[in-house]
């Protein structure tokens, strides 16, 4: 008698070596555009921040002091400007952009709408700007992209 040897895999191994493969495919692609998502909603948020910072040092050099706080469509200061809309990615909770005067200069923050004592973030960072620039507030390690 001639033994035969099997040469190749079985259908069920071939199934099985796919979706294990699909669900490794799967998860990845998950993680990815997650992430993808995340910095989006964080280099939004940096840009509209930087952009209020330099409207509101723009009101400052023009002898225009009246800073004012408030949400999306509210006057930044005497001028046209207003406060821009934030991606509702960042953060579904309502928040104001607040402003405070510190010895004769000023700092812009994000607060929640409800409890302007707490800092509003958006997912997981959070920026305080001056005239001199911006520093980042995280919940956790890593959250905001400071590596621009």
């Amino acid at each position: 008698m001639i033994s035969q040897t099997k040469k190749g895999f079985s259908t069920l191994e071939m199934i099985v070596s796919g979706g294990i493969l699909a669900l490794v495919a799967l998860i990845f692609t998950g993680t990815i555009f997650h992430h993808i998502h995340n910095n989006t909603a964080i280099i939004s948020y940096e840009g509209i921040m930087k952009e209020v910072r330099t409207e509101l040092y723009i009101c400052e050099s023009q002898n225009n002091p009246v800073l004012h706080s408030g949400s999306a469509g509210i006057a930044i200061c005497d001028t046209e400007e207003k406060f821009p809309v934030l991606p509702r990615q960042c953060n579904d909770r309502a928040m104001v952009y607040q402003i405070k005067r510190i010895d004769g200069s000023w700092e812009l923050t994000t607060v929640q709408a409800s409890d302007p004592s707490q800092l509003w973030y958006c997912r997981g960072c959070n920026m305080l700007c001056t005239p001199d620039g911006c520093s980042y507030n995280e919940l956790v390690k890593g959250a905001c992209r400071q590596d621009r």
